[in-house]
């Protein structure tokens, strides 16, 4: 009998055991849900912002040559890429032209009129009265050779015409001035408000690698680039309005594109691809935050986005400072920004912290008030 509560007590104290190692595991195992989050000192700084964009390079100065339409091309002195100058000679053109004239026969009589010097007044009086009557026309067939010089110094940019071709249209070739190049860039019309003609641009070249060029705006479009598309249906217009910006690029800046290695001195072409940064407005010594560390949230932060009365609030531009690992929502007023950093007009202070990481509890967990933990950024996802 003994043996049996023996048994029956170890038993029970097993079970004791293990209920406790399962109470144990539940409750002094638990996750801390507290949301984990990185901050950082709001911080004075310099502000420079750009509207990047990208565009195609043209020389400034390109002119065509041009001939009589129909003409024959027989000769042609240059290729695409040739250096020139001013009046060298590029093309010899043959042109048949065709002119109707009268017939001869009522002039006859005036030739015979006068013959050796001598003038038989009677013979030219009815010679006269005969020229006066129209004549039958013939049509008369002549070939006209037109050697074609190029009017300034540049490069052949553009040859549409071999030798033996007769011209379709007029143009015969474009030659381009390599002193001054722009490049043209098409920008949407809610940056194209920001830039002043004047705005100092810095612009990449794709096949150049990372060097830097500099230019200027000169010339702001104030159609836009879709207005001859009048005629289309309306449903058929772009929903995108573009306007073109001719950005000139400093001739002092193209003589350092040069191979590090060669020495060689790189070219221009017509047409390259070119990334830009137009600088239109910058601002010295401002109170700015990390981008990522604003966004907009509704006055109530438990509002439901499809709540009916969301639609009739405003929301506001706000960032969550960090006190004592509690959070609390500030409303902010922003000015310009970087690629990096936006400028805070009011709402801060320069001694705050604000959240800035991760990116999500800031835009949608984090709530006035709301209790966190304060770790390094490398820290938030491990």
């Amino acid at each position: 009998m003994s043996f049996f509560k023996n048994k029956l007590l170890r038993y029970l104290l097993l079970l004791l055991l293990l209920l406790g190692i399962i109470a144990l595991f539940k409750f002094g195992c638990k996750k801390d849900t507290t949301p984990k989050v990185a901050a950082e000192k709001v911080q004075f700084r310099k502000i420079v912002e750009t509207v990047d964009e990208s565009g195609k390079i043209y020389p400034v100065n390109e002119v065509k040559v041009s001939a009589d339409a129909g003409s024959l091309i027989e000769a042609i002195y240059v290729q695409e890429g040739d250096t020139v100058k001013t009046g060298q000679l590029i093309a010899v053109v043959k042109t048949d032209q065709t002119s109707m004239v009268s017939s001869g026969a009522n002039m006859q009589g005036l030739q015979k009129a006068v013959t050796g010097g001598m003038m038989n007044p009677a013979a030219l009086a009815q010679a006269m009265q005969q020229a006066a009557q129209p004549g039958t026309p013939t049509l008369k067939k002549q070939t006209k050779i037109t050697n074609i010089y190029a009017p300034m110094n540049g490069v052949v940019s553009g040859m549409n015409v071999k030798k033996g071709e007769r011209l379709m249209g007029t143009e015969i070739a474009r030659i381009a001035s390599v002193n001054e190049w722009e490049v043209r860039a098409e920008i949407g019309e809610v940056d194209i408000v920001k830039i002043k003609e004047g705005n100092v641009v810095k612009l990449t070249i794709e096949a150049l690698g990372e060097m830097e060029i500099t230019g200027n705006v000169y010339r702001i479009a104030n159609s836009n680039a879709a207005s001859g598309m009048g005629n289309l249906p309306s449903g058929m217009m772009p929903d995108i309005t573009n306007y073109k910006v001719f950005i000139k690029i400093n001739p002092e800046s193209l003589q350092n594109l040069k191979d590090t290695v060669t020495g060689r001195l790189y070219t221009l072409r017509n047409g390259m691809n070119a990334n830009i940064k137009i600088e239109t407005s910058q601002k010295e010594n401002v109170l700015t935050v990390p981008i990522k560390a604003v966004t907009t949230r509704y006055k109530e932060d438990n509002q439901k986005d499809n709540a009916p009365s969301v639609g009739k609030q405003k929301p506001q531009t706000v960032v969550f400072v960090l006190k004592d690992n509690i959070v609390l929502k500030k409303v902010v007023s922003t000015g310009i920004q970087d690629i990096d950093y936006i400028e805070i007009i009011a709402g801060l202070q320069n001694e705050d912290k604000i959240v800035t990481d991760p990116f999500e509890a800031v835009d949608k967990i984090l709530k006035d008030g709301m209790k966190v933990k304060p770790v390094n950024s490398k820290a938030i996802f491990q």
